[in-house]
């Protein structure tokens, strides 16, 4: 089963606070399973991991309760996500690097980020312009690769690229029909 790193969690937590109050998450998370009540009941301890039914209750909330007023929300949450689940020293080190190489180098975050949950490849198309491809993702979910969408713009945004334009390009319906995006910038 796909795990997730508690980051998720308590940036997605932390986003929907920042960004539409502490209300509308406690109302959010009332509304989720009690499996995903209970998680948020205790400590959330960053390297932990959660089963990601949890993950998708998450986003199926956020999507359900405020897309109406950010159509997307979750493309902003990804990116949010993405900065918060970086470290200082991988934000420097990341800004040193191409935003090919950073997306090479995703393949090794995602393995550290998503447990048992397929693999992450990049292949450069041209200059600015490449085309990632996760393969085998066993729970495949549209919440989550339009999630993802945001989580790499803010990626290649830290690697030095302008003008960042993930497109999620389709695949992802079933665990033997892999997800592709094309990532464009300047």
């Amino acid at each position: 089963m796909v795990r997730i790193t508690n980051r998720f969690l308590i940036s997605s937590r932390d986003y929907v606070w920042e960004n539409f109050g502490s209300g509308e998450w406690d109302r959010l998370l009332a509304s989720r399973s009690p499996d995903t009540r209970a998680v948020y009941d205790g400590r959330l301890d960053a390297a932990g991991t959660v089963r990601f039914p949890v993950v998708l209750d998450i986003l199926g909330g956020v999507s359900e309760r405020l897309a109406a007023k950010d159509p997307e929300v979750l493309f902003g949450m990804g990116r949010y996500n993405s900065e918060k689940d970086l470290s200082g020293t991988q934000k420097l080190v990341m800004r040193l690097l191409s935003p090919e190489w950073v997306l090479k180098m995703a393949s090794l975050l995602w393995s550290q980020r998503v447990l048992e949950g397929g693999s992450f490849s990049v292949l450069k198309l041209a200059k600015g312009h490449v085309r990632a491809t996760i393969s085998g993702f066993p729970s495949p979910d549209e919440l989550w690769w339009s999630y993802l969408r945001g989580w790499f713009t803010c990626a290649i945004h830290f690697a030095g690229g302008r003008d960042v334009d993930v497109t999620w390009v389709g695949g992802g319906k079933t665990p033997d029909d892999p997800a592709v995006y094309e990532a464009r910038w300047r």
